[in-house]
């Protein structure tokens, strides 16, 4: 089993800088194997840096031994066409650098990557953008302890020490259904404020300052401002309160396809699959497949359109699982499984059966299965 993500990139402009992005790049690669993640970690520099500090025979080997990018063009026109590709950006520089850098391709807190800024010191790990849901806050934390800085994290949420409604969204795997109601939600706690808390799904933990929880969705119309954890879209709110969806992530979608089958072709299934009534896209919190669709670029495109991991296993793993609908004598020649959609989505949900059995759209295979679990409070 391997989760394959989008990459990380170090972004380094001096020679002290190379050293310190060296050392993050090493504590980065460890965390990923202890991870079981498949995730890039590539160290850019610039042609006139790498003269300096590399020798020319090591220039030839930055592909396949190094994972260094050597950029002979700017940064700006470089973060033009790749700043999509990454999960997360770390830049070993003055934090004015990184700001003007990446400026110009901000678009959503909600897709863009994290982005951690450290001096070439190593005295201080900033966390510069989308701190929650990219994860930049918690990059920054290890950052800070893998090299002996002092991380710096600004959101308000975690300045006060209150509940955070986009981290806590992401750790349990809920999909945040009105961006802007939760930016009023949060700041109600911030200002002292009670919000009515609903799930339908178990609870574990105790809940944190300010939420107040509910045993029946009708009781959060006291309150000026709800959460609700529930996966049919119901009426949002009331003359007297205004809910927030969080809608649970639980569904993963087995994936078997030609290979080379696009991302446009993949979406177009799904949308099909799901205009049929199939499944619901927002409920997909994972895709799943076998190992040999690790680096299929249509299913990792779709991953990172959907923000979602991308999780595969060995055809021995696969044929572990014995209650699977329709086998198919092609796929088994070549794949060692005769069924990959339906083995690969109950393996990554962790359950015995799909809830969605294998369907087929045009040379793909859809199948998907619902995790099991509870919402958690830490």
């Amino acid at each position: 089993m391997r989760y394959v993500q989008r990459g990380t990139v170090i972004f380094a402009f001096t020679a002290k800088g190379c050293e310190l992005a060296g050392k993050i790049k090493d504590k980065l690669s460890k965390q990923r194997e202890q991870e079981r993640s498949e995730g890039a970690i590539e160290l850019w520099i610039t042609e006139k840096l790498a003269e300096r500090v590399l020798e020319g025979s090591m220039l030839q080997q930055k592909d396949a031994e190094s994972g260094m990018v050597i950029c002979k063009e700017p940064l700006s026109k470089w973060l033009a066409k790749n700043w999509n590709d990454y999960e997360r950006m770390i830049f070993v520089s003055a934090t004015g650098i990184a700001v003007r850098m990446i400026a110009p391709f901000l678009k959503d807190k909600r897709t863009d990557p994290a982005v951690v800024v450290l001096d070439e010191c190593g005295t201080y790990s900033i966390s510069l953008v989308s701190g929650h849901l990219g994860g930049a806050n918690e990059l920054a934390a290890f950052l800070a302890e893998a090299v002996g800085a002092v991380p710096v994290i600004t959101t308000a949420t975690d300045v006060e020490q209150q509940f955070a409604v986009d981290l806590f969204a992401k750790k349990n795997g809920l999909k945040i259904m009105d961006l802007s109601l939760a930016k009023e939600v949060t700041a109600e706690l911030l200002h002292g404020g009670k919000i009515g808390f609903y799930s339908e799904k178990p609870i574990e933990g105790k809940l944190p300052k300010g939420l107040v929880r509910v045993e029946d969705r009708e009781e959060l119309k006291v309150f000026s401002y709800g959460i609700e954890i529930s996966a049919e879209r119901k009426k949002k709110s009331w003359d007297s309160c205004s809910v927030l969806q969080l809608l649970p992530r639980d569904l993963v979608l087995g994936i078997g396809c030609r290979k080379g089958m696009t991302a446009e072709a993949l979406l177009a299934a799904a949308k099909t699959a799901e205009q049929s009534g199939i499944f619901s896209i927002a409920e997909i919190g994972m895709i799943a497949s076998i190992d040999l669709k690790a680096k299929e670029q249509g299913i990792l495109e779709l991953a990172a359109l959907w923000q979602v991991p991308f999780l595969t296993f060995s055809a021995e793993e696969l044929s572990q699982v014995t209650e699977v609908s329709k086998e198919s004598e092609f796929v088994q020649n070549i794949a060692g499984v005769g069924n990959v959609c339906e083995r690969a989505a109950i393996l990554g949900a962790q359950v015995r059966t799909a809830e969605i059995k294998k369907q087929k759209y045009c040379g793909i295979t859809f199948a998907a299965a619902r995790k099991k679990g509870s919402i958690r409070f830490e």
